[in-house]
């Protein structure tokens, strides 16, 4: 009969072998990939896995620094690990120290493209602190090499090595002039930057930090004490100097490097966080 299912071979029909879900299979949460999983056989150009950047109820987040960045609603913020980090957003400021031991002042930090301007802020201001420490932790270590040469014991006053009459133009005392100096140029530009900021806010204070720099390197590459092809090679202009009425001695040019090379360093950090993309070379 034409109803009669007797001989229907619908039971012999083999789903497997078809790719078709059978019919306890529809109704079945356990067998059916995760949302995870699902995302997973999309590629980065899907609509898919960009809504679930934005998704307000799943928030994704980006590792960087000492807490972690997080996406939500579309928004970029970042997320402090523990409460007694600092908020730039805030209007305060980790203590420099403690900026400088941070994570936030390492040389490859890598910023994420949304980043705030606070935070970039932040980027540099803990990178300088770090670079002030080690000029510091540097000029420590000369000290007491030059004690120990001198034959001082380890436990003397410091202040007698700082005042012990030596040769300007000693290799160790032109390695302390130059940390020195190093050390003072990356205080001046702390304060600078913190200036910068008061004064312009945080969202151009990049910007006008990086043209200070310039007219900082500018004004070193009119210095007696500067190579002739500095100006070029730093700042692709040609400077007037001053007719010099003698060479730089060697201190002179050991403060000058030490200045040169912090400036230009801190020029650098202020063009790495303010990247709007990854290099591709």
């Amino acid at each position: 009969m034409g109803n009669d299912h007797s001989n229907d071979d619908w039971d012999q029909f083999d789903s497997a072998h078809w790719n078709v879900a059978s019919d306890s299979d529809e109704s079945g949460a356990a067998d059916r990939p995760s949302s995870g999983d699902e995302d997973a056989h999309y590629s980065d150009g899907f609509l898919r896995p960009a809504l679930a950047d934005v998704d307000d109820e799943a928030p994704t987040t980006r590792q960087a620094g000492d807490g972690r960045w997080v996406t939500q609603g579309g928004v970029l913020r970042w997320q402090a690990n523990d409460a007694h980090e600092s908020s730039d957003d805030e209007g305060t400021e980790t203590p420099l120290r403690e900026a400088a031991e941070s994570s936030w002042a390492a040389d490859d930090l890598q910023l994420p493209l949304g980043a705030p301007a606070a935070t970039r802020l932040r980027a540099v201001r803990a990178w300088l602190a770090r670079r002030r420490l080690r000029e510091t932790e540097l000029i420590g270590a000369l000290l007491l090499e030059r004690r120990r040469l001198a034959g001082h014991p380890a436990d003397d006053d410091e202040s007698a090595a700082i005042s012990e009459p030596s040769d300007p133009n000693d290799p160790l005392a032109l390695a302390l002039t130059e940390a020195q100096a190093a050390a003072d140029e990356y205080e001046t530009l702390l304060a600078l930057l913190a200036e910068t900021r008061a004064h312009v806010g945080p969202q151009s204070a990049l910007v006008e930090y990086y043209l200070a720099i310039t007219e900082r390197l500018a004004a070193l590459a009119a210095q007696p004490a500067a190579p002739a092809d500095f100006a070029s090679a730093a700042l692709f202009a040609e400077i007037e100097r001053p007719p010099a009425s003698g060479g730089p001695t060697p201190p002179q040019r050991s403060e000058w490097e030490g200045r040169a090379g912090a400036t230009l360093a801190t020029r650098r950090r202020v063009e790495q966080v303010t990247a709007t993309e990854p290099d591709d070379d």
